[in-house]
C-alpha cells in the first residue's frame, strides 16, 4: 500500500527536512525562554516538549498503516 504518490514523495521529504530544522530551532528558543523561570524550569521544559508529541499522536491515529 502506497500512502504518498511517487510524484509527491520528494516534496514530502523536503518538508520533513525543513520540519526537523525548524523543530530544532524552536526547541532551542523554547529552552532559552523557559530557562529564566528559576530552578524548576526543567519541569516546564518537559511539559513543553510533550505538547508536540500529543499533536503528533492525534494525527497518527488517523493514518492508515
Amino acid at each position: 500500500m502506497v500512502i504518498a504518490p511517487r510524484h509527491f514523495r520528494g516534496k514530502l521529504l523536503s518538508l520533513m527536512a525543513v520540519a526537523w530544522a525548524a523543530g530544532s530551532a524552536f526547541a532551542y528558543l523554547a529552552g532559552f525562554l523557559l530557562s529564566g523561570l528559576g530552578k524548576e524550569s526543567w519541569r516546564f521544559m518537559l511539559i513543553a516538549s510533550a505538547i508536540p508529541e500529543l499533536i503528533v499522536l492525534a494525527v497518527r491515529v488517523g493514518i492508515p498503516e
